[in-house]
């Protein structure tokens, strides 16, 4: 692999979970999109930790898998910002559960990422590149459906990859940092995410920390980044990067853990 990352392992805790879910986005150390501009939610300040630039996009929370953009920044805008990014970590102001995307290796050495359609997008903008703090993200295409597929890769090699979701001028939601190896090398990326929850219920004020399982390849996964944990609704509950909620006030929501590939699993908190 040409990236650089963390030691390899699970990044999440053990656990003998039952609820999970494929087909969702990636995790570094939690990353929650910020409630007002240039401002971290609080009881999330450990979840905002490694997060670059666009700190600028503010997000407005309605429950259950809604997180709306409240300011949207442009897309001129936000296009110079993450191609004079470098790091491998989320950009702040990005939402994993608006896009939910993943990547995983494809036939060949390819790589097929796929994601949640964002209501009001009207086309969707990749970027990327090989894994390594020294390399700037690329844009790799524009396309208007809910995938896209990066052929001529090298193979056993670590790319990254970001998705905005784009109305006209305007981005309207951008993904989790991405994680993904390609086939023929000596590291594979993560096969499932478990949580020990399917529904979590507690009084306001009260807390639970998940328990969270990572099904990996025999061969062990580089780990570029932490699995990383998000709330829907951070009016109801908090999360932070070791999978700790913090039940805020009444209401339901989602909370997300997420592998750098994108795999992930979802728990629904009900506050009372």
């Amino acid at each position: 692999s040409s990236g650089t990352g963390s030691s390899s392992g699970t990044g999440s805790s053990s656990g003998t979970g039952s609820s999970s879910e494929t087909g969702s986005s990636s995790g570094t150390s939690a990353t929650v999109p910020t409630s007002s501009v240039g401002t971290t939610p609080k009881g999330q300040e450990n979840a905002a930790e490694n997060t670059t630039g666009m700190s600028d996009v503010s997000y407005v929370y309605f429950g259950k898998d809604a997180v709306t953009p409240n300011q949207t920044q442009s897309a001129s805008a936000v296009n110079k910002k993450l191609l004079q990014t470098k790091s491998e970590t989320d950009v702040a102001g990005s939402s994993f559960g608006l896009l939910r995307a993943w990547g995983k290796p494809a036939s060949g050495n390819t790589i097929k990422l796929s994601w949640k359609k964002v209501k009001g997008a009207k086309k969707y903008i990749v970027y990327g590149n090989k894994c390594g703090k020294t390399r700037k993200y690329k844009k790799k295409k524009e396309v208007t459906g809910t995938s896209y597929t990066r052929t001529n890769c090298k193979a056993g090699t670590y790319y990254k990859f970001i998705v905005a979701a784009v109305n006209g001028k305007k981005v309207l939601a951008v993904s989790k940092t991405i994680h993904v190896v390609t086939n023929g090398g000596k590291y594979g990326n993560a096969k499932k995410v478990k949580l020990d929850k399917k529904t979590l219920k507690l009084k306001t004020g009260k807390s639970y920390t998940l328990k969270v399982t990572i099904t990996e390849p025999a061969k062990g996964v580089k780990n570029h980044r932490k699995t990383a944990f998000e709330s829907s609704d951070i009016r109801v509950a908090t999360v932070n990067s070791k999978g700790k909620i913090k039940a805020v006030g009444k209401g339901s929501c989602y909370v997300y853990a997420y592998a750098q590939n994108g795999r992930s699993a979802r728990v629904k908190v009900t506050v009372s």
